[in-house]
This record gives structure tokens, sequence and C-alpha cells, in this order.
């Protein structure tokens, strides 16, 4: 045994080694499916970025929620599957002008599955600077580079940022010339208590959120969205983004929003952001305030407690409650049910892929891909997902096992 000779493996010069290398790469049926899937990733990129926008849909001016849960943990794996899909961001579609908000992980991945290409984002809205609200802005300048280097016409993105994000951003940004980036039209620095005039049919009021950015908490904003449509109706959109509750902070931003005509809130896109014990501790013989003095309330997102008091304050026509802790997605449609019945407000929690319709406050059911009022519309809890679902059209059978036809639905179409 310890005598036996090993045969010696053929030696191949240089050009003989890469063209046996190649060729046994060639014959492997599992680098020949990679190959078919880089071809596919490659036709998927090509098809994204190039030239021209989506079709414009009915209803031509809709708001489509691309975002999951918060960044509880951003760095860490989540450990589930179910929670892949952690942040996202906000896409507003009014007739042909595209508005994204908050840019965050999988953004471009939700903004891809739901049918949108690149040439649909016409403006970009960062509210602060961490990571799962600004991740895929690179991503996006990546993107609109390479658009734009063997277009004919080039496409350029307006962007608003508040200055933490613009500090983070800074390298991207040539302020030495007055020639703009390959990817920029211009760049808006964002204050609290501007207003900021898009076009003829959309307005944009920046509110001061409660939020710290790490260096630090004074910059942090969230937005306000007016919208004229054809029927010279006003719509008005409210996203806290990531705020604590502070009624001196809200009191402000109606005081200035005010100035504006900005009194009405139709939609209130509030972020709740996960459960503090500190909440637990709130002391109902006393007042909000009184509470918010003793530090009951979460410090940098809404909460429990800060949603309620924003649909109070606010007052508006529904309320979507979104960025959720990923640790409540089982519970998500029972903290809305118990402010439903408690606030007598339209409410649902959101998910990906959730469409609303700006006009008539509708929303669209995953099943039959109508719009129907939040209502009639009955929030259903499947693998990680909520799915909408205008259950007056289902079946007896449906409605008992509904896990039959929801492993059915794609929640993009």
């Amino acid at each position: 045994m310890g005598n036996r000779k090993i045969a010696p493996t053929k030696k191949f010069g240089i050009d003989e080694g890469i063209a046996e290398f190649i060729n046994r790469v060639k014959d492997d049926d599992e680098f020949k499916e990679k190959l078919d899937y880089i071809k596919e990733k490659k036709l998927q990129l090509e098809t994204f970025i190039q030239s021209g926008k989506t079709p414009v849909l009915e209803p031509v001016n809709r708001l489509v929620i691309l975002r999951k849960f918060n960044s509880y943990t951003p760095a860490l794996p989540s450990g589930s599957e179910q929670y892949s899909n952690k942040g996202g961001g906000y896409f507003l579609r009014i007739g042909d002008i595209g508005i994204v908000i908050d840019p965050g992980y999988n953004f471009l991945d939700n903004f891809l599955s739901a049918g949108y290409k690149l040439d649909d984002i016409d403006h970009i809205f960062i509210s602060h600077a961490h990571n799962d609200h600004t991740v895929e802005l690179e991503s996006i300048f990546s993107l609109l580079f390479k658009r734009n280097k063997s277009a004919t016409i080039s496409h350029k993105i307006k962007l608003y940022i508040n200055l933490g994000g613009f500090k983070k951003f800074s390298g991207y940004f040539d302020l030495s010339t007055k020639k703009s980036k390959d990817y920029l039209d211009y760049i808006t620095l964002l204050n609290k208590h501007q207003l900021i005039k898009l076009s003829d049919t959309i307005e944009v009021f920046t509110t001061q959120a409660k939020h710290h950015e790490m260096i630090t908490c004074d910059y942090a904003l969230g937005f306000i969205f007016r919208i004229t449509n054809v029927d010279n109706e006003k719509r008005v959109i409210k996203f806290t983004c990531d705020s604590g509750w502070s009624t001196e902070n809200e009191t402000k931003n109606s005081e200035e929003g005010r100035l504006f005509d900005l009194e009405k809130v139709d939609i209130l896109v509030a972020h709740i952001g996960s459960i503090k014990e500190m909440e637990m501790d709130y002391d109902i013989s006393k007042t909000l305030i009184e509470n918010e003095q003793m530090g009951n309330l979460y410090e940098h997102h809404l909460g429990l407690i800060g949603c309620a008091a924003g649909t109070y304050y606010w007052k508006p026509e529904i309320v979507l409650l979104s960025e959720f802790g990923e640790e409540l997605d089982a519970v998500r449609h029972r903290i809305t049910k118990y402010l439903r019945d408690i606030l007598k407000v339209k409410i649902i929690p959101t998910d990906i892929n959730f469409v609303f319709n700006i006009d008539n406050l509708k929303v669209k059911c995953m099943k039959c891909k109508e719009f129907y009022d939040i209502e009639e519309v009955e929030i259903y809890h499947h693998n990680g997902q909520l799915y909408p679902i205008y259950s007056a059209r289902l079946t007896p059978f449906e409605k008992q096992d509904s896990n039959l036809w929801l492993n059915s639905i794609s929640i993009f179409e």
C-alpha cells in the first residue's frame, strides 16, 4: 500500500489549460442553467432601464405601498425567510409623474415586481438618512448612469433630501460645477415647513419629525402631499415617516401648514415601528402631554400611542398603518382592529403592493383586482403577507378555508 504510485495528471500549457477549462464549463449542465439565469437577469435589467415610462393605468392617481417591515435590527439577518423584505418605500403615480419616497431595502426589487420601470421615477424624497429609507438611492443613481450612457435622451431625477441624508450622500453630488451628474437634474435641500411645488397639480409640505439620525435629532422630516385631480378636487396625504409622537412638533406643523391652507388630511400614512415596554406604563389617569413628559411614549417611532394620537389630531379620512416591526407580523391586523373599533376611523394595516386610489380613497382587492371602500375589504394574513380582499365575492367554501386560494394569489400582478 505504501509503495503504490499515483499516476501523474496531464499538464497543460496556459492556452491548452484555458481551452480545457472552458470546454468543461460548457459541458456542465448546472453551469448551463446558471448561464440561462444570467441571460434572463440581463434581459430583465435591460427592460427595466430602457427608455420610456410604463402606461398610465386607471386610477391615474395612485399610492403604491412597497414597504414591509421596519429595520428593527437592520444590519442583522432576520432568521426567517418570510421576513426577507424588510424595508422598501412608497411610490406615488400622479398621472405620468412618478414620486418615490424613502427607497430603502428591497425597494427596487419591489418596484420592478410591481411592474414599473426606471423612467417612471421623476422625483425622489428622502426624509432621513437611515439605511432602511435610503440604501437603494445609490442603486437608482447607478442604474440611471448606466441607462443614460447608451440612451439618446437622458432621464434625470429631481432629488429632495433632508440635511442628514445630504451629508450621507454628499460624495455623489458635484457642487463645484453647474454641469449636473448624469443621473441628477437638480437637488433641493429640505428643511422643516417648506412648501415645494412639483407641478401645477402636486405640492409638498415638509413637517418636523422626531427621529434620531445617529448624529442629530434635528433634521428628520415628514411629508404632506397635496394633489389636485382633473375635477379640481384636492387630496392631502400625510406621511409621518419615522417619528416619535410630539404634541409640540405636531402643533407647530399644523400652525405652519395652515399658512398654506393645509388643514385637512385625507390619508394618513403612519409608521408604527415596534411596541415598547414603556408604552405599557402609560398612566391613564394623566394626559397625553403629561405622559410624554414622563417618558411613557416610544421615543423615535409612533408606536401604539403615537398612532392613536396622530389619528385623533389630524382626523384623516383613512389611516394606513405602515412600517411595523417584523416581530408584530402576526398581530398587525389585531392592532388595527383595536384602533378602528375605538377611534371609529377607516384604518387598515399595509404591506407590499397595497394599491390605493387617491381620488376616491379606495383600496385594490388582490383577488379580483378591483377597488373597494376600506370598510368593504377584509385583511387576510398568510405566510407573512397581508392581503386586502373584497370578501363579499368569496364563496362559503373560500371563506371557510382561505389557505387554498391565498396560495394561488401573487402579491404582484
